[in-house]
């Protein structure tokens, strides 16, 4: 699957090739809908998931999805409000689901995690020592952009 940034670092482009994306795309670089049509001999993607919450990625969602695709909201715009093209959605029949926080889907995840599917040595960006759990939550908020998790070791 593609994955394209929306104020998202470099570091963590990177990351996303390390776990096996399929493509990355630097939004910053190219055009997201031109290149996803582009390598999907213009039938778009299955699956889109909106993570950051602005207006922007998720129309470019909805346009890079082939008809009968799922656009998966995450992200939460600042005032809670978006203008979606919905005649686009309509037109292309798309489902559109939420999540919270990602509950409910923790038994999915380590049911992946243990069939091999997710490589989660790659994912922890930034470990902290257990006496320093104060900084580490300090730059887990103050450094979204570039922190993908945090761990606190709390054995030696």
């Amino acid at each position: 699957m593609p994955v394209s940034n929306f104020n998202i670092s470099i570091r963590k482009l990177r990351l996303y090739e390390v776990l096996g994306a399929a493509e990355v795309i630097n939004s910053t670089e190219k055009d997201v809908v031109k290149t996803v049509h582009e390598l999907t001999g213009g039938v778009g993607v299955d699956l889109v998931i909106e993570t950051s919450g602005a207006e922007s990625a998720a129309n470019q969602g909805i346009a890079a999805l082939k008809k009968g695709g799922t656009l998966v909201f995450v992200g939460y715009s600042k005032n809670g409000m978006m203008n979606l093209s919905i005649g686009s959605a309509l037109d292309k029949e798309l489902t559109m689901k939420t999540i919270f926080r990602y509950r409910h889907i923790y038994p999915l995840a380590i049911d992946a995690v243990n069939r091999g599917l997710v490589d989660i040595k790659n994912i922890a960006t930034n470990v902290f020592d257990f006496d320093d759990i104060q900084k580490g939550m300090d730059e887990s908020v103050h450094n979204k952009v570039e922190i993908v998790k945090s761990v606190i070791k709390i054995a030696p």
